[in-house]
């Protein structure tokens, strides 16, 4: 398997840890609407910043995804990612 495909399997297995840990607060929807809120949020400011620096982020959709599902925590390892 290549890093793609890691990268992907373990996406999907962080999502179902977040989901098991929604689902306890006994407020799912509203837990998940906050993380997808928050990490969108977080991946227009990188890229409205991207603009002006030279560190960025492409609008593709395993980022975006990466981006609702862990939220801001996602984003931020999406970005030292990149400076590897």
């Amino acid at each position: 398997m290549n890093a793609a495909a890691w990268f992907a399997v373990a996406l999907f297995i962080v999502g179902f840890i977040l989901l098991l840990g929604y689902f306890r607060t006994g407020k799912p929807l509203r837990c998940i609407f906050f993380t997808a809120l928050t990490g969108c949020g977080a991946m227009g400011a990188v890229l409205f910043a991207g603009n002006f620096f030279a560190l960025g982020l492409a609008l593709t959709p395993l980022t975006l995804l990466v981006s609702v599902i862990l939220g801001v925590p996602g984003v931020v390892a999406m970005l030292l990612l990149r400076l590897i």
